[in-house]
């Protein structure tokens, strides 16, 4: 069994590092939701970082499917299995995942979906991918970043894939009480700010400092 390394995602309002090992809180699915500009890209490349940092090439690798096309070009990298901007392409690669060789063969492999029209035209056809990989695999995590929250189709996948949500700056109260019980994250009003919730907990966080979002341009030349 592998052990996965703590990823440090952040720090809490009280300035301290929050570290999860994804296995052991038993999350296979991230959701980062907010509106455009509310920081969610700083959020995901820091991830990205840090896996690079606590991994080689030949133990973690990296699927990104970026439809808006803005994204990843800068992670085109050692550590990039497949960039895919096309939607019927990144439909048809998840499809086949749990049944590659490629895939099985890294210990861990994260799973970037960003701003995904082809979940909506055809959200079953999505979902039946996102749970066949789920289940028939155990090294592959989800991330799944959108600003479009639409209530009809997010429901199904909060309830049945997402155990960790990350939440930013939303428009309403009405969205921030749809993916956190609460209307918190409708206050926020600072790029970077956010919410994370999983396993019942829920950990307001501050924004990266700006060392830190220095640091990261430089890394991934955004």
């Amino acid at each position: 069994m592998h052990v996965m390394k703590k990823i440090y995602l952040g720090k809490n309002e009280d300035g301290e590092r929050i570290a999860l090992d994804l296995e052991e809180e038993e999350i296979r699915m991230i959701g980062l939701f907010g509106s455009t500009g509310s920081g969610k890209s700083i959020f995901h490349n820091n991830l990205y970082r840090e896996l690079s940092r606590l991994y080689t090439p030949e133990e973690i690798g990296f699927v990104f499917c970026d439809m808006i096309r803005v994204e990843f070009p800068h992670w085109k990298s050692e550590y990039t299995l497949e960039y895919i901007d096309s939607p019927q392409k990144a439909m048809e690669f998840m499809e086949a995942m749990s049944d590659s060789d490629e895939i099985r063969n890294k210990k861990y492999i994260f799973l970037h979906i960003e701003e995904c029209d082809m979940a909506y035209v055809d959200q079953e056809r999505t979902e039946n991918a996102i749970s066949n990989i789920l289940s028939k695999t155990d090294n592959v995590f989800i991330i799944y970043s959108t600003s479009k929250l639409d209530q009809k189709y997010l429901a199904g996948w909060l309830k049945s894939f997402v155990q960790l949500r990350v939440v930013f700056e939303v428009a309403t109260k009405e969205d921030s009480v749809f993916l956190l019980g609460n209307d918190s994250a409708a206050d926020i009003k600072i790029p970077g700010q956010r919410v994370m919730s999983f396993n019942n907990k829920q950990i307001y966080c501050q924004p990266f400092s700006d060392e830190e979002v220095n640091e990261l341009r430089e890394y991934v030349q955004m």
